[in-house]
């Protein structure tokens, strides 16, 4: 069983070594990040992404864009998947990029 993790932030950690190594999974030397976003300003932070609620958040932000630097605010939330298996949803990219402003 996995026992010292070295890639998420403690906080991030906390849930599956609780819900799947019973609270015992550790924290490696290097694991807390020094990177800070103004959208996310915590370790976790959920955003909503059903209803239109991510369309009118993008449709807000890209107003404050330069012409042609829109983001796209008319995807359907919708889950797709590649050929070879791997899922993705593109209205939630474009939702974590205009929160990391790339």
């Amino acid at each position: 069983m996995l026992k010292v993790q070295y890639r998420m932030h403690p906080m991030i950690r906390q849930w599956p070594s609780d819900a799947f190594y019973g609270g015992c999974l550790q924290d490696g030397p290097r694991c807390v990040s020094d990177r800070h976003f103004s959208a996310f300003p915590n370790p976790v932070t959920f955003i909503d992404t059903s209803n239109g609620i991510a369309n009118a958040f993008l449709r807000l932000r890209s107003a404050r864009l330069p012409q042609g630097a829109e983001y796209d605010a008319g995807l359907a939330n919708e889950e797709r998947q590649y050929s070879e298996g791997s899922k993705f949803n593109r209205l939630e990219v474009e939702v974590v990029r205009k929160c990391l402003d790339i």
